[in-house]
């Protein structure tokens, strides 16, 4: 019986081909841990062992020099990894102001620079420029962008081991504008806007978003993502459970409302009576939103578009003869100044889903029949 030949052991890294030629492969990870860098060579089947293991140790010292060496992103490059980084734990609409911010305020000039080349001038002047905005926006909307911008700047520096160029830096000044009256609608003035909404003769599908919205205080995500199984027309109530978002590339998503759990609002005997009739007209239409069952869908079933409210509320305005701009935030706003006239501070709080005295309105066990009587008693 012939004997086996020794099989040659190779350092690690050195393989023999089938044709005797010598391949070499060497790794190292990169300087971030992000990843693995890769060099391979191949040698004639001549070359001894020991040229073999001499170029094995000249390509790992490439490899380690090339591995230490760290591709530094541009501030723009950085801000998609932090919009994806907060897109994990933050709501839609939050994720959506930081790329609108972003995009118009911040990236267009600093977003050029690598994160190791972005110095204190740079960010300075970034300051002087949005400082000259005061006046076109609030101080506290500017004071907004710088506060975003160093958030950017301070995480990606972290994240690459870097100075922080815009350490200690004071925010922008500037004249505070004199704050504009709180715009409000009377009792009245909601019952002719949603009147006008719903009797044109062409209505709108997004009226019943604007009673929605006028008569129970829900915010425009929570009135546009409102279902038929949230509404309980023997106890006159609703549960605003979730709200929709409608981000900048049009793709709409639900999250919880805003301060992470349902609530419950009291519905009007008017309200009640829009939207089961309402609901009579979709059935009887075999409207395509009774799959989705959406209290307001679109004419394709889908979801209504802020174009289309904001349409609406402009006809309704004019045709009920309000003068002043109505927008979804006026009507949340109107509510609640309502509200406060008529009913317990504490039980107005929980209805609307403000966050102060968050406490007290989370052990605040209201009944359906202390809800209903409330919402009856503002539009007695």
């Amino acid at each position: 019986m012939a004997k086996k030949t020794k099989r040659e052991r190779l350092p690690e890294g050195v393989k023999r081909l089938a044709d005797g030629r010598w391949k070499l492969r060497v790794t190292a990870v990169t300087a971030l841990g992000t990843g693995r860098k890769v060099k391979k060579a191949t040698l004639p089947r001549e070359t001894p062992l020991s040229q073999v293991i001499a170029r094995l140790e000249e390509l790992r010292a490439e490899l380690e020099e090339s591995a230490q060496k760290v591709q530094m992103p541009t501030l723009a490059d950085y801000s998609e990894q932090w919009i994806e980084r907060k897109a994990a734990t933050c709501r839609p609409s939050t994720v959506e102001q930081y790329m609108i911010r972003f995009a118009h305020h911040i990236l267009p000039h600093l977003g050029h620079f690598p994160l190791d080349q972005l110095e204190r001038v740079h960010v300075v002047e970034w300051r002087k420029l949005i400082e000259g905005k005061v006046g076109a926006y609030s101080l506290r909307t500017v004071r907004g962008w710088w506060l975003d911008g160093l958030r950017l700047i301070r995480d990606g520096c972290a994240d690459y081991g870097l100075p922080d160029p815009s350490y200690r830096l004071d925010g922008p000044v500037g004249q505070h504008k004199p704050q504009r009256e709180l715009r409000t609608l009377s009792t009245g003035e909601l019952r002719a806007l949603v009147e006008a909404a719903a009797d044109s003769r062409k209505p709108s599908s997004a009226w019943p978003v604007i009673a929605i919205m006028a008569y129970t205080g829900a915010r425009r995500g929570e009135a546009l993502g409102l279902r038929w199984e949230d509404v309980d027309f023997g106890e006159r109530v609703a549960t605003l459970s979730r709200a929709v978002y409608c981000d900048m590339s049009r793709e709409w998503s639900e999250a919880p409302p805003k301060n992470g759990r349902p609530r419950v609002v009291g519905l009007c005997g008017h309200l009640v009576e829009l939207l089961q009739a309402h609901r009579r007209k979709l059935i009887a239409k075999q409207h395509p939103g009774l799959e989705s069952g959406l209290v307001a869908p679109a004419r394709d079933g889908g979801y209504c578009s802020y174009r289309s409210l904001r349409q609406a509320l402009n006809r309704a305005a004019e045709r009920a003869g309000i003068e002043q701009k109505v927008t979804s935030q006026v009507l949340r706003r109107s509510y609640n100044t309502l509200a406060l006239q008529v009913m317990d501070r504490v039980v107005a709080q929980a209805i609307v889903g403000h966050a102060d005295d968050s406490m007290t309105a989370h052990y605040l066990g209201l009944r359906p029949e202390t809800i209903r009587e409330a919402a009856d008693r503002m539009w007695e």
